[in-house]
């Protein structure tokens, strides 16, 4: 978010930012846009891979070689299905025996990954103080991801080996789960190589109980909550490459997903539409201070909105996260996997 969640809503150097300008939208984020509404429409065309990439073209402007994604997933694809044949003699399922051998592309150098195993980006993220947006087409290229892309790419290769796997998130965080033979659930952590207690989150990213109530953070999503999220997504990579918080595009996105998925991170983007329409009303007639712009009909029913959906976000349980926040967890999270080692 551009500014802290849970902060006042104005302050006289914030209300002296220019205003956000809508912009004609570019093909490839209407494109996204409208695979990702007709899937909501149609779950039977449910495609993962699809989605994944039509929002990882938009974010790389339109430039990415469709070709050579889809040739590379069904390369890996290919190269995991001998193993997996190997390893389901000695596993006591064939779902367990392909869900290992996505695992050895995390832990393991082998011809699916050739021969070095699927890394976090580490260098990136520190140079920036926080993950980039993080395309499986990047991590398709180079083998670095991020908490983004790496559990991407595992559940569009246990798509494609029939394996059972679910994304799930943490805040600003999204991990892999699955059921071994016996039902029990496992987190799989991409950028790890490794199985992480559930606890392990709660604690590393601070989570409140109430945020897994609501079905906020540490569960398997549905089709349609992927969906929902990859909306998201697509409002990150929008924001990222036109600076634009708040215009008719980014409207229809959180509109889209809430519609489906009332509880999810559109609630975030829908508050930062919100704000930045309050913010801008506010120049508009000249409104610098927050007790002004409670007070001014121009500018008070929207106040009150933004204060409502900000009082609810908080009941519903999101974690607020700062880059300050998360490079704590970052380095809590490389203690803990060390320690593991």
């Amino acid at each position: 978010m551009k500014k802290s969640l849970f902060a006042l809503i104005a302050t006289l150097a914030l209300m002296a930012q220019p205003s956000s300008a809508t912009e004609t939208v570019p093909a490839y984020f209407e494109q996204a846009y409208a695979m990702i509404e007709d899937m909501l429409l149609h779950p039977e065309k449910m495609d993962f891979k699809e989605v994944v990439f039509a929002v990882d073209n938009a974010y790389l402007e339109g430039k990415a070689d469709h070709d050579a994604y889809i040739a590379e997933i069904g390369r890996i694809t290919e190269a995991l299905r001998p193993m997996a044949r190997t390893y389901a003699m000695q596993m006591p399922s064939v779902d367990l025996a392909r869900n290992y051998a996505i695992h050895s592309c995390y832990i393991n150098g082998n011809a699916a990954n050739r021969g070095k195993p699927f890394a976090y980006d580490m260098q990136t993220t520190l140079r920036n103080g926080m993950p980039p947006f993080g395309t499986v087409i990047e991590l398709l290229q180079t083998g670095l991801g991020t908490c983004r892309s790496l559990p991407f790419l595992y559940k569009i290769l246990a798509d494609e080996l029939d394996a059972k796997a679910w994304l799930a998130m943490a805040p600003n965080h999204c991990f892999i789960r699955q059921r071994d033979a016996n039902g029990t659930w496992w987190n799989f952590e991409t950028t790890a190589g490794q199985f992480f207690h559930t606890s392990t989150y709660v604690r590393i990213f601070n989570i409140p109980e109430v945020s897994i109530r609501n079905g906020l953070y540490l569960k398997e999503l549905t089709d349609t909550e992927l969906l929902a999220y990859a909306l998201q997504d697509l409002v990150n990579a929008y924001h990222a490459k036109t600076g634009i918080w708040s215009d008719d595009f980014i409207r229809q996105c959180f509109t889209l997903g809430l519609s489906y998925v009332p509880i999810c991170n559109l609630q975030l983007d829908r508050w930062n539409y919100l704000y930045d329409q309050l913010r801008q009303r506010a120049m508009a007639v000249g409104i610098r201070t927050e007790s002004a712009i409670n007070a001014h009909p121009a500018t008070h029913d929207l106040y009150v909105q933004v204060e409502a959906l900000r009082d609810s976000i908080k009941e519903m349980g999101f974690v607020d996260i700062t880059p300050e926040f998360y490079m704590n967890n970052l380095r809590e999270m490389q203690q803990f996997i060390e320690s593991q080692k």
